[in-house]
């Protein structure tokens, strides 16, 4: 070898069935017939969707928040997701939430409004009421990984619209679109059960550790979905 010339080497391998970040730690050592002629060191490793075994898989614990959730009245529906690599953004990426199919808001492939609008999801989403589907579109640049990505769309609701998400019957998944074809991309998952967005336990104020000493625990919730019925937290 000659010292300061790159050298390239390519091996082919077989990504596994589940999603999974990039391999940290990777390092490498020399040897030859003496021993070790470099000694083991840290490589620099590929960044964005160039990291070393990095898989798309699922949504990153995807999960959608519920408002205004009695019959008849319009639901505020905010969707939140995670995506371990970057998305292709103007119009590269499609995300398809499924299974909402109890909505009574007409129409189909018809415009819904988007909140915040401008962000990479552009301003509006697409609606399809025969299937339940909802569609978005990446319409900006690109949607970065680890990205937490937030949007709140509005739909009628039916009388079992709500039971329909708490059952965990509602789905998201994403496809990747170029000029030549279509192809799955992130696949689908169920994206929502009913649950605390924020549980924290502590001590409030002055924290007393002495034995049989007297100290006040303050208790923090936060719910994924409005309650509008009488219930107990244990």
């Amino acid at each position: 070898t000659v010292s300061g010339l790159n050298y390239e080497v390519n091996t082919d391998m077989l990504n596994p069935s589940y999603g999974r970040d990039g391999t940290r730690g990777i390092t490498i050592e020399a040897n030859g017939e003496s021993g070790i002629l470099i000694p083991r060191t840290l490589m620099n490793l590929g960044t964005n969707n160039q990291q070393p075994f990095l898989i798309a898989g699922f949504f990153k614990s995807p999960y959608i928040l519920l408002h205004s959730t009695d019959s008849i009245f319009n639901s505020s529906i905010t969707l939140n997701f995670v995506s371990r690599t970057s998305l292709s953004g103007y119009f590269g990426t499609k995300v398809t939430v499924s299974g909402l199919l109890n909505s009574s808001t007409p129409g189909e492939n018809i415009k819904i409004n988007l909140s915040p609008s401008g962000l990479q999801l552009g301003s509006y989403c697409r609606w399809f009421q025969k299937s339940g589907k909802l569609v978005l579109t990446a319409m900006r640049e690109n949607i970065e990984a680890e990205f937490l990505n937030s949007v709140t769309f509005v739909l009628k609701n039916e009388n079992n619209l709500v039971s329909l998400v708490q059952n965990g019957k509602v789905f998201i998944e994403a496809t990747y679109i170029t000029l030549t074809e279509i192809g799955p991309l992130i696949s689908k998952t169920s994206i929502f059960s009913p649950g605390f967005v924020t549980a924290h336990i502590g001590a409030t104020g002055y924290f007393n550790e002495s034995a049989l000493a007297s100290n006040t625990l303050a208790i923090t919730l936060a719910f994924n979905l409005d309650i509008l019925v009488p219930m107990t937290v244990s």
